[in-house]
């Protein structure tokens, strides 16, 4: 395994070297979604009852996958040191959702 290569994946094992992302989870009206589960690469944190998370990760461009029951997932690209703000759309039972 090539140098770059090997601090790369240790830079991966350690996020308090990288950054810090911190986000709200709301609905379409601006209200917060609690309980929302929030995934990337490194784990998967919750929103609290406010909307808001905050998690340690590498400093580089990150997908975070949102899902809430009762409402549609979205998938959104997100930059730690930046706060990301996800709107979700409630699940109306009409809308299809295609997964790749």
């Amino acid at each position: 395994m090539s140098v770059a290569s090997r601090a790369w994946l240790q830079s991966l094992s350690r996020p308090e070297q990288g950054g810090v992302l911190v986000g709200r989870v709301i609905d379409l009206e601006g209200q917060p979604v609690s309980g929302a589960s929030i995934r990337f690469l490194q784990g998967t944190t919750i929103s609290g009852r406010d909307g808001w998370f905050r998690v340690a990760m590498p400093r580089r461009p990150q997908w975070l996958d949102v899902r809430r029951s009762g409402f549609l997932p979205r998938i959104k690209a997100v930059q730690p040191g930046q706060t990301a703000l996800i709107r979700l759309s409630r699940d109306d039972g009409e809308t299809v959702v295609l997964h790749a």
